[in-house]
């Protein structure tokens, strides 16, 4: 031992117990090195959650946006309605003088008998019913009573949006659809057609006609014009009525019996055919004027659609696309977003059929409690239709029922209507006793949304535009 140090007590331990009470530094960062490995899958599963959070919100995000986008582009699609919001108010009322009879770009058209003797087509605002423009579809006759003209768009009668009508006015006295036996009735001196753009009002084409005629209906190429001669025999001349060529004619080679009696007898435009009614008899002529032999019994005739009954199917005649057999009654559709093309329906004894419009192959069939369709809104891949109690929705790939809901007990559910985010049917109350409403349904889950009271007495409503037009005791239009 070195001179000059000191002694020191020493104690001693066991090397288990010294290395748990001080630990060196190997064994301090062996005992802090779990604590950092736990760590680490603590971060980076926070880092994870929070991906899957982010990435949850941007999908739902881009769910909601096209969802947005699909309501917006229903919502503007004609036959659509703006969006009905809390409550139902009166705009306007249209006069008894003016009736419409097609709505586009934001206006309405129907003709008006002025004091002069003269008729008019009128466009006036959807919205507030100002007149926008006014043109002349009829002169007055020295002599003869005021005459009024029909105007209807080539498309035919409902059809969405017409760039242009064509007006066929005559002096004879029609008494079409009179009770009365007595009814007088006066053969025409002349004829006109009128083409009006329906933009600005501008007369496109007139033309006094060299054979006057009783009745026209209005064709997407051609204007036929129905005349009913001495004998009974009836003609049908279809001429272009921008040019006022002919373009065929067709006269019945046998007299068809009660034809003369002009309150029966008229002509009207189906599927694109020209529809001759006669007191015991229809006749179908195809937009080429050739008699449609097969369409003898006819038994509907709607604007975009003809049937008839064959071999216990029904013959579906549409314009300008092959002729379909389904079974029952055929559903037109109120609105079409083209999600599914190709597909027709149709319903009987509660039964719905999906159809492919071009080869007549069922799809899919459905058991429902419906009623014949009059008509369908087809938004979205869905089919959404009145049922015998309320609403319901189906898928159209497959007919699968997606969801259903019931108006108030008793009540018949009208046309079904939408705004783009929601279906609307309005329930009228069977007792008379309270006042009819517009129920507001979500058109994806069907859930009630609310119900809209309506003025008192409307006791029905038709899309008017992107409003709504009632009827009651008169008139008005509702936004």
């Amino acid at each position: 031992m070195a001179s000059g140090e000191r002694l020191s007590l020493v104690e001693l331990v066991e090397d288990d117990d010294h290395d748990a009470r001080t630990p060196d530094a190997r064994t301090r960062d062996a005992e802090a090195a779990p604590v950092r490995r736990w760590r680490r899958p603590a971060t980076l599963v926070g880092a994870v959650v929070a991906v899957v959070v982010l990435a949850l919100v941007v999908v739902q995000g881009v769910a909601d946006a096209r969802a947005r986008g699909v309501d917006a582009r229903v919502a503007a699609l004609p036959g659509a309605l703006a969006d009905v919001g809390d409550s139902l108010e009166p705009l306007w009322t249209p006069d008894d003088a003016w009736w419409p009879t097609a709505t586009s770009g934001g206006a309405a058209f129907g003709t008006t008998l002025a004091s002069d003797g003269t008729t008019a087509l009128v466009a006036r605002d959807v919205d507030t019913g100002e007149e926008r423009w006014s043109a002349t579809v009829a002169p007055a006759v020295p002599g003869a009573p005021p005459t009024d003209a029909r105007c209807v768009p080539p498309e035919g009668e409902g059809a969405p949006e017409p760039a242009t009508m064509v007006c066929f006015a005559t002096d004879a006295q029609s008494s079409t659809g009179s009770i009365d036996p007595d009814a007088a009735s006066r053969p025409g001196t002349w004829s006109r057609l009128t083409v009006v753009d329906l933009r600005d009002g501008t007369v496109v084409a007139a033309h006094d006609l060299a054979e006057p005629a009783l009745h026209a209906a209005v064709l997407r190429d051609v204007t036929a014009l129905l005349r009913v001669d001495a004998q009974g025999y009836v003609e049908v001349t279809a001429v272009d009525p921008v040019s006022g060529e002919e373009a065929w004619r067709y006269r019945h080679p046998t007299v068809l019996p009660g034809a003369r009696d002009d309150r029966w007898s008229y002509v009207t435009e189906s599927a694109g055919h020209a529809v001759v009614q006669t007191p015991l008899q229809v006749l179908v002529l195809d937009p080429a004027g050739r008699l449609r032999e097969d369409l003898r019994n006819a038994q509907t005739w709607a604007g975009p659609f003809l049937q008839a009954s064959r071999d216990g199917r029904t013959l579906v005649v549409r314009a300008g696309r092959p002729d379909l057999e389904v079974l029952g009654d055929f559903a037109a559709r109120q609105l079409d977003d083209g999600s599914l093309p190709g597909l027709e329906v149709s319903s009987t004894g509660g039964q719905v059929y999906g159809w492919d419009a071009d080869t007549g192959e069922q799809r899919w069939q459905v058991q429902l409690d419906v009623g014949p369709i009059w008509s369908t809104l087809v938004v979205d891949g869905r089919v959404h239709l009145a049922t015998r109690t309320g609403v319901a929705a189906l898928s159209g790939r497959t007919g699968e029922l997606l969801w259903s809901y019931d108006l108030a007990p008793g009540s018949t559910p009208s046309q079904l209507l939408t705004d783009g985010l929601h279906v609307l049917v309005e329930q009228v109350d069977p007792r008379g006793v309270d006042g009819s409403v517009l129920v507001v349904l979500d058109r994806r889950t069907g859930a009630h949304v609310r119900d809209l009271s309506m003025p008192t007495g409307v006791q029905g409503v038709i899309p008017f535009g992107h409003r709504l037009l009632a009827f009651a005791s008169e008139a008005v239009v509702l936004g």
